[in-house]
């Protein structure tokens, strides 16, 4: 893309300039994201490494533009996109391509004579016909575990392979369209970013390189997938199988002696016999920290930090034993406690039996190398943990962000309901709010509502292209199927693109750090103070 040609030449620019400026880069940008719409045409990508991707996926195409065109213009561009992305997980490259056929169509009225005020004005008063031409025709979602494992796959088969998608969305169902049944009155009134933090809590999601994605497995329960201090010793007499009746504490402070620390400190003992005294006795306090959990009945420990291997020995030589967790991720401690109804301490000392978390039954589960153990609870709700498997970390992770948006969208589509056949159910629309005539809003501003609903029709027949259809060919495009989209995601992406679109065609100048914006582009020039040293 020639995005820079015509504006390197100066670090300052004037109305007119700018705004060739700005046609060339709405116009270079749009192309670029609208032949990718519908995963239709692909791009390829070299990195700096010299390795090639092929790709269509908005995030993927975001990140390598704003690493590669670093120009105001073209980062706010992106960046519509990129919260829509992160608010909905879709349509980010739709978002870019209306903020961009927006730009065009304000400065050819520009171009006529039309104050940039008229523009926005008739802009943000077409969006809201049009938000009220959808929300006419949005459906609610049903909430049964067949239309929520349809809705998962049919989102997941646009960013992976048909085969992962089905075996995703029949792991998650179920636990997910119970979580939706119990939370649809929290859904209604509250936001959808504090349910999906619960959300999050039931369904946890565990990344474990190694195998395919379709070896991904799904636990009730609540799970460290991590080996205990020693129980490989400890627990070989015991059928680790079914542990009854749990009792588990979570402390977050410090449970170790650094021994390494106090033999590199100022110890005030003269003789070598004082100093190993002085070791002794701190190991002693943590020994008599045993007694306090072994009192109230506590079978297993976890801990966020080290802990110490006296206070180890003391734990591990009752009977039976109690199984400890080291080094736990503080965020996976807290959703445990959830679950079990207990509390994080800080020192073992003011641990209460109120703070104790409380499981029916654990089980331990052979995971490749290593034994992941699940708690059970049968009073609390259910809580589920996902092993995502797969051949890399990296490909874990992208699958575990998109089950994400997955089900963050389907939480929109519960939340304010579905459009049909999106996006070629705009076609209507805009024919629509063309016939409703807004008696407030006469002359030109009424000429940038008309380039409003251009740019939204642009964009089905942008689709349509994509599908080697004729995008003037109504008797075609009346019977295209398009996907269940959510209102909210839809109704995001139009006030994303409005806003964008008029805080560009309301500036006047643009002034660039001009030695700034060659080095970012890859002329980086020696600055002149430089020259004159040398």
């Amino acid at each position: 893309m020639a995005l820079f040609k015509s504006a390197i030449g100066s670090s300052a620019f004037n109305s007119s300039e700018y705004r060739d400026i700005l046609r060339n880069m709405a116009s270079d940008l749009g192309t670029f994201f609208s032949s990718a719409l519908g995963n239709s045409m692909t791009k390829l990508i070299e990195d700096p490494h010299g390795n090639f991707t092929a790709t269509s996926d908005g995030t993927t195409l975001i990140h390598e533009l704003h690493l590669r065109y670093k120009h105001p213009i073209i980062s706010l561009l992106l960046e519509a996109g990129d919260v829509q992305g992160r608010m909905h997980g879709d349509l980010a490259k739709m978002t870019i391509v209306l903020a961009c056929n927006l730009v065009i169509g304000a400065l050819s009225l520009m171009d006529q004579g039309v104050h940039p005020t008229n523009v926005k004005n008739g802009f943000y008063r077409s969006s809201q016909q049009v938000m009220q031409q959808i929300a006419q025709m949005k459906r609610i979602n049903s909430i049964v575990v067949s239309a929520v494992q349809s809705e998962l796959e049919a989102f997941l088969a646009l960013r992976l392979s048909p085969a992962v998608a089905r075996h995703l969305a029949n792991l998650v169902g179920r636990p997910f369209a119970e979580f939706l049944h119990r939370n649809i009155q929290k859904l209604a009134q509250g936001s959808i970013d504090s349910v999906m933090v619960d959300l999050l809590d039931e369904i946890g999601m565990l990344i474990h390189p190694g195998g395919q994605i379709v070896d991904s497995f799904i636990f009730p329960g609540t799970g460290i997938i991590k080996d205990p201090v020693s129980w490989k010793e400890i627990w070989t007499a015991l059928d680790l199988s079914r542990v009854e009746n749990i009792r588990v504490a979570f402390v977050t402070g410090e449970l170790y002696l650094d021994k390494k620390r106090i033999d590199s400190m100022d110890v005030k003992c003269t003789s070598t016999d004082g100093h190993q005294l002085f070791k002794e006795g701190l190991e002693q306090v943590w020994i008599n920290k045993a007694p306090k959990l072994l009192q109230k009945k506590v079978n297993v420990l976890v801990t966020e930090k080290g802990i110490d291997d006296a206070l180890i020995s003391a734990l591990q030589a009752s009977i039976p034993p109690v199984l400890i967790f080291k080094r736990t991720k503080i965020d996976e401690m807290k959703r445990m406690a959830r679950y079990l109804g207990g509390n994080l301490v800080y020192d073992i000392d003011h641990l209460e039996d109120s703070d104790l978390g409380y499981a029916k039954t654990m089980h331990a589960q052979q995971i490749r190398n290593d034994m992941g153990f699940f708690f059970v609870n049968e009073e609390s709700p259910s809580f589920y943990t996902l092993v995502i498997r797969g051949a890399f970390y990296d490909i874990c992770d992208a699958v575990k962000q998109n089950l994400t948006s997955a089900m963050r969208s389907m939480l929109s589509s519960v939340h304010g309901g579905i459009l049909n056949d999106f996006p070629y159910m705009l076609t209507k629309i805009v024919k629509d709010s063309r016939g409703v005539k807004d008696p407030s809003m006469q002359g030109k501003a009424a000429l940038a509502m008309d380039v409003f609903l251009d740019a939204m029709d642009s964009l089905p027949r942008s689709m349509a292209i994509n599908q080697g259809f004729d995008p003037y060919d109504t008797a075609v495009t009346s019977t295209f199927v398009g996907l269940n989209v959510p209102v909210d995601a839809v109704k995001s992406m139009i006030e994303i693109a409005t806003s964008i679109a008029t805080s560009l065609i309301g500036v006047d100048a643009l002034f660039v750090n001009k030695e700034g914006w060659q080095k970012r582009i890859g002329k980086n020039p020696t600055p002149a103070s430089r020259q004159e040293k040398s």
